[in-house]
């Protein structure tokens, strides 16, 4: 039990929680389980996941209706294990006997907090007879899949929540932010005393602020539902860099960036814009959060197969204990909450952007002294190279 509590504990991503649910029921002897969530709509389970599974049950138990002589369905139904024997199998699948070297099936239900979860079936060379501490190892084994599975199933609900609410709320925040934009525009073209202008550049400030918490909304749904579109292609990293110089790719409410670029950089693999996305939040970032007099260093430097861009400025920092939280959903230091805007998704989105190009994002901060911010990429010779030494290992 302890040992499947832990793999269970261990699963690195909800969905695969029901293969490790049917690998550990194999573990302690069955030759195959298929694991099933209940759809109470339908009045049906249905097959999220197996192991050892026989290839010609595979379609006849994929969905299986409340009502059925399936040992799963009937252990749903009514609570109590279930288990058949090879001469039952027939009835519900019509196999021969002698099928596979399965002497029987057994089903069990699947309940957490009251409510049905799903069902386990499991097949056994033998016909096995249960001691009532078989029954309550089941029973707890049984309890820990459900909470589990229950707890996966809660999040992806969530999550598909979650999204929806994004949806909805960037598309509906941007029209109205697109009139207000595009009339302070207007009035900042008049002939208007300057105290007015003064406040109608207030006001351009902070709808774009607004208009970069929307799209970094927008961005970490689309990150988190793999719609992400990449448009790859090989860059000269040297002058894609100092064209993000030139065009100001970041708003840097005036800070100075000094850049230190070799003249000679390898190439790199990845989707100009996306990198573009990431370097103007390092840049945005260091300039909203570092000190007014300070510049921003800039630097590339190459190393092992990798080209790393950092991006530093003087400041408050980062607080020790908030470092490895840094590039979490939502998540602003102590620091960033005094007086400056932000939703803490550009980080998030950023190392989200990073990763799905082969990089990856590091940060280094000493509280009142510098912080940099550091995105790390393949060159085209190492990004070349790694399907060989993947396929060869």
């Amino acid at each position: 039990m302890a040992h499947v509590a832990v793999a269970v504990a261990e699963a690195p991503d909800d969905p695969s929680i029901y293969g490790v649910v049917a690998d550990s029921v194999c573990s302690l002897g069955a030759t195959a389980c298929a694991v099933y969530l209940a759809d109470r709509e339908r009045r049906e389970l249905l097959r999220v996941a197996a192991t050892g599974l026989p290839h010609s049950w595979d379609a006849a138990t994929e969905r299986v209706r409340f009502d059925s002589d399936f040992p799963a369905a009937r252990a749903a139904r009514t609570g109590i294990l279930q288990m058949d024997e090879r001469a039952a199998f027939p009835r519900w699948l019509g196999a021969s006997e002698g099928a596979y070297g399965i002497r029987s099936v057994v089903g069990h239900q699947l309940v957490a907090r009251g409510r049905l979860v799903g069902a386990l079936a499991w097949s056994v060379p033998i016909v096995p007879a249960f001691t009532g501490g078989d029954l309550a190892a089941i029973r707890s084994i049984a309890a820990i899949f459900a909470t589990a599975i229950d707890n996966a199933c809660t999040r992806t609900q969530l999550q598909q929540l979650r999204d929806e609410w994004t949806s909805v709320v960037t598309h509906e925040l941007r029209q109205p932010l697109t009139v207000i934009a595009t009339h302070t525009d207007l009035l900042r073209r008049l002939p208007l005393e300057a105290k007015v202008l003064s406040r109608l550049e207030h006001m351009r400030t902070s709808a774009r602020n607004l208009g970069r918490m929307i799209e970094d909304l927008s961005r970490s749904s689309t990150l988190d539902t793999a719609h992400l579109v990449l448009d790859v292609r090989t860059l000269d990293l040297g002058a894609f860099l100092r064209g993000i110089l030139e065009r100001g790719g970041a708003d840097r409410d005036g800070c100075e960036v000094r850049a230190s670029i070799p003249p000679f950089l390898p190439d790199v693999r990845g989707d100009p814009g996306r990198l573009e996305q990431i370097l103007g939040n390092l840049l945005s970032n260091a300039a909203k959060y570092g000190s007014r007099d300070a510049a921003i260093q800039l630097e590339a430097q190459v190393s092992d197969f990798e080209v790393r861009i950092s991006v530093r400025n003087r400041g408050p920092g980062i607080d020790p204990d908030e470092l490895p939280r840094v590039f979490d959903r939502f998540m602003r230091g102590r620091r960033a909450t005094v007086g400056i805007s932000g939703l803490g998704l550009g980080l998030f989105v950023a190392k989200g952007l990073a990763e799905a190009q082969g990089g990856r994002l590091e940060v280094e901060s000493t509280p009142g002294e510098t912080t940099t911010f550091s995105l790390v990429l393949p060159t085209v010779a190492e990004a070349q190279e790694l399907p060989r030494l993947v396929a060869e290992s």
